[in-house]
């Protein structure tokens, strides 16, 4: 194909500067302009391409991390019920001891008394059913 072609002064000056050698012909500096505008829309091309790839690899990442960030979340669930029930065991585990707690006392207090009783002679056996049994140690033998 030949072409003719006026060129203005800014686009003449960018011939020049693409221009091989200084003593190649105009024609030949213009078909280096053109062979370079060709790579450069290649490398554009391959720029696009790379964008589109390095998009579809952002977005593949992002899905990953956000099937980890819902599996993690549902452990984190899981622990917290998990937690959740063992302090609820644990609640009436202490509630339960609590009670048993309360029932050795009144068996230890109902203990002592029957062994204060027994031990005790009539006039004091008398006197607590006169005045009613102190809780105190101070039993004295009559």
């Amino acid at each position: 194909m030949r072409t003719t072609v006026s060129l203005g002064d800014e686009l003449a000056a960018h011939i020049d500067e693409v221009r091989p050698q200084d003593d190649d012909s105009d024609a030949e500096a213009v078909r280096e302009a053109v062979r370079r505008s060709r790579r450069v829309s290649d490398l554009e091309d391959r720029v696009e391409e790379l964008e589109t790839e390095l998009t579809m690899e952002i977005a593949g990442i992002e899905r990953e991390y956000e099937e980890q960030i819902e599996e993690l979340q549902q452990e984190i669930d899981s622990v917290t019920a998990r937690k959740e029930d063992l302090q609820r065991q644990l609640g009436a585990a202490n509630r339960r001891i609590d009670s048993t707690n309360e029932l050795v006392a009144a068996v230890e207090t109902d203990m002592n008394y029957r062994e204060k009783k027994a031990k005790a002679g009539i006039l004091q056996r008398a006197r607590w059913w006169i005045s009613g049994m102190d809780d105190g140690d101070d039993t004295k033998d009559d």
